[in-house]
């Protein structure tokens, strides 16, 4: 794994965990419904596309000695989780993907 040093505005946010943790603050969720046919393998390899070109969406703060590094995580193409609301009542569909998003948006 590669490692580099922080940033200023880094180090700012990992202090800012360090004193609260556990705060998905800087998370910035986004929700869209999609009307009609989706290709489930088209999404998950788009997706995986992104992470896979882009070392910052895998990257994770840690402490090494006394140095604080960014630590670019190995691709991991199987990180997506389906949850699939067809076999509840229509009615309850909306909901419970809500509920999932908002719990998404909510972890650090």
């Amino acid at each position: 794994m590669k490692q580099y040093p922080l940033s200023r505005g880094q180090e700012r946010l990992w202090f800012e965990d360090r004193f609260e943790p556990g705060m998905a603050t800087y998370n910035v969720p986004y929700c869209f419904r999609l009307v009609g046919p989706l290709s489930i393998n088209a999404l998950q390899k788009s997706l995986q596309t992104v992470l896979g070109r882009h070392e910052a969406r895998r990257s994770i703060f840690r402490e090494v000695g006394d140095q604080l590094v960014q630590v670019v995580q190995d691709y991991n193409p199987e990180i997506f989780s389906l949850i699939d609301c067809s076999t509840l009542p229509e009615g309850e569909r909306s909901n419970h993907a809500l509920h999932a998003a908002i719990q998404e948006a909510r972890t650090p």
